[in-house]
């Protein structure tokens, strides 16, 4: 099973390395304290995965084999329920010219976020459940889901699906995949990396046509001008890929730029307002800490940005700290309670962790509700309306 906090260190490392390429503008000299920031961040990551790099491994879950797709049934009522109250689908409005920005807010009020969040909380699930017993009803089950945010257009919800599902067969597969993989090791590589590359054009593709008629799904000529592309970037590199560049190093851009603006240095009460998720904080009219952003639509900045500016680097390491904290506490206690949900808590805590090279996954809404679902699960699972004992058989693959 993949390692989150060695998975963590690398991708921050991958992206300081897409930053110094400086295919866009808006990659500056990067400032001391960020250095040293990501020098701690990289270093604390690497020695929790090594801590747990003999715990975290696949488990199989032993109940439930032939589940009931009650639950999959309910969410398909609500996204039907979603559609008609909205009065259309976003999928289709975009496939007709219409841009993305401009479909408006979609679904029911303060019922959205619950249903999406726990749309991907549930393929978790339907992942361990399909690996464990090869069920190939989960698989529709798993298809309407990620469907229901196909329709809905969201690029980013569909990527989690695809890769919560595919970790997890990794997983259950790895010793079989490593061996199959070093049997034709070149052509492996060829097809991963092809594979990857196909994935980031077709993501470029899909942001050209979030835009409607206004660009060609060819024409990455809008996001090149709003992400400042300059001469560093290869002519022989399709113009789509800029989007993914984009998004891997604008919030380090955005974090870049704000360390240096730290408007007060004890602005304590700001810091642990920002723990609190933001469809609370929009309700009790707590005020949000103004981030320097690149440009509006440019709204990425890290999980660190905030705290950054509140109290600089020493806020930034808190954080790093409480993400890291709230991941082990989770982690130990499913293997504890519950260690048959390790594989979908530790997706979901991949997603939790991850996500905050883009934004703060305490604040962020969906994030915030995925953590507490986590921590739900790991104290006491119900599957379709009944309380159900875990049995845990656990297969190592080393």
């Amino acid at each position: 099973m993949i390692n989150i906090f060695y998975l963590y260190g690398i991708i921050w490392g991958v992206e300081l390395v897409l930053y110094l390429m400086k295919w866009s503008d808006y990659c500056s000299q990067i400032k001391i304290e960020l250095w040293l920031f990501i020098c701690i961040l990289i270093t604390c990551s690497f020695a929790l995965g090594y801590a747990y790099r003999k715990k975290l491994k696949y488990k199989d879950i032993q109940f439930n084999q032939h589940k009931k797709p009650y639950t999959t049934i309910a969410l398909g009522i609500l996204y039907i329920l979603s559609f008609i109250y909205s009065g259309y689908i976003p999928f289709f409005k975009i496939l007709a010219g219409q841009s993305y920005h401009d479909v408006g807010e979609f679904g029911i009020p303060h019922l959205t976020l619950f249903i999406s969040s726990f749309s991907i909380f549930y393929i978790a699930y339907l992942s361990a459940n399909y690996a464990s017993f090869k069920n190939k009803k989960v698989l529709i089950e798993i298809t309407v889901i990620v469907g229901y945010f196909v329709l809905l257009f969201q690029r980013q919800n569909i990527l989690i699906c695809c890769l919560i599902f595919g970790n997890t067969l990794m997983a259950k597969n790895r010793e079989g995949l490593s061996k199959r993989f070093k049997k034709h090791k070149k052509r492996n590589i060829f097809l991963l990396t092809l594979s990857v590359l196909i994935v980031l054009y077709l993501m470029g593709i899909i942001g050209n046509m979030r835009y409607g008629s206004m660009w060609k799904w060819y024409d990455s000529s809008m996001i090149l001008a709003l992400g400042k592309a300059n001469s560093n970037m290869p002519s022989y590199i399709p113009t789509p890929y800029f989007w993914s560049y984009l998004y891997a190093v604008q919030p380090l851009a955005t974090l870049n730029i704000n360390i240096s603006t730290v408007t007060d240095p004890f602005n304590v009460p700001a810091l642990f307002c920002n723990f609190i998720p933001q469809f609370i904080t929009n309700k009790i009219g707590i005020n949000e800490v103004d981030v320097v952003l690149l440009q509006r639509s440019l709204t990425a900045a890290t999980g660190y940005a905030v705290p950054g500016k509140c109290m600089g680097i020493i806020g930034m390491i808190i954080y790093l700290f409480s993400y890291l904290f709230i991941c082990v506490a989770v982690i130990n206690s499913c293997m504890k309670r519950k260690p048959n949900m390790l594989v979908p808590i530790c997706n979901i805590l991949l997603y939790f962790l991850i996500f905050t090279v883009f934004t703060n996954t305490f604040h962020y809404s969906i994030t915030f509700l995925l953590l507490i679902y986590s921590i739900i699960a790991c104290s006491r699972i119900r599957i379709n309306g009944k309380s159900k004992r875990a049995k845990l058989v656990e297969q190592n693959h080393e």
